[in-house]
């Protein structure tokens, strides 16, 4: 058992199977704030300047079951020295039955966090967490609920991809639960900010690159076929990362601000 210093979360770690299993366990006050009766919202033309397609449009409702989220509530954890919401429960609820039309919602963003966490960290640094990729998840199926958009693998990934390329070019993530917070917003200096939106530039490079051609991308053949399209954008974003690469390796140094991290501990 190991406690972080300066942290209220204690680390536990066991063996299952022969493998070590770390565990945070982190102080928590359950059910202390409401959660607002508007939220989801099932009308969705507040959202037309984030979603420009949706605006006079008529969509099928999302599917949740908006009743048992409610009943999760809300959460207070401890953070450093002060205390913050989480609505982890009520994610995990949403996460619950995703795929219950038989799609491949789930499997879809287990394959961008893998590309996340080997790659795009490995070159960018840590601008892109696995709680903003969840948000994408919970926007693309609000926002495309039909069961033809997660029919298969690729279907399902391109449809995440079209969300968080978007996101990436606006500079806008709302955060499913709170819409008035930008993910994307750090509230950092000026040159900070220049620097975080080069590394947001380039990474819409590479969700554009892989929304070209999925399989090609993540090289899902042994001699994956490419287009003229694809070869086109890939050339695009390694002249942009040749360009930029100093302003890169700048922004990987740094630390990103603890009160730009999301309202989760999912941030691996």
């Amino acid at each position: 058992m190991n406690n972080k210093p300066k942290c209220p979360a204690v680390q536990l770690t066991a063996k299952v199977k022969n493998l070590d299993v770390s565990i945070d366990l982190v102080p928590t006050i359950r059910n202390k704030v409401d959660m607002s009766m508007d939220w989801p919202q099932q009308d969705l033309r507040w959202l037309s300047d984030w979603w420009d397609q949706e605006q006079d449009t008529e969509r099928i409702k999302p599917t949740w079951n908006i009743k048992e989220i409610d009943k999760t509530g809300t959460s207070l954890v401890a953070k450093g020295s002060y205390w913050r919401l989480t609505y982890s429960l009520a994610e995990t609820q949403l996460l619950k039955d995703i795929d219950a039309d038989g799609g491949h919602r789930w499997l879809a963003l287990q394959v961008l966090k893998k590309i996340n966490k080997e790659n795009w960290r490995h070159w960018y640094g840590k601008v892109l967490t696995s709680y903003h990729l969840k948000t994408v998840l919970f926007w693309a199926s609000h926002l495309n609920p039909e069961t033809k958009n997660w029919a298969t693998l690729m279907d399902s990934v391109r449809t995440l991809l079209k969300v968080l390329e978007f996101s990436l070019e606006k500079r806008h993530l709302p955060s499913y639960v709170l819409r008035s917070i930008n993910l994307f917003d750090w509230r950092q200096t000026e040159e900070e900010n220049s620097l975080k939106n080069r590394v947001l530039e380039v990474l819409r490079l590479e969700v554009r690159l892989m929304r070209c051609s999925p399989e090609p991308y993540v090289q899902l053949t042994e001699r994956p076929q490419v287009s003229g399209p694809f070869i086109q954008r890939a050339w695009e974003l390694n002249e942009f990362r040749r360009e930029h690469q100093k302003d890169i390796d700048e922004f990987k140094k740094q630390e990103i601000p603890e009160e730009s991290k999301s309202m989760d501990s999912d941030q691996e």
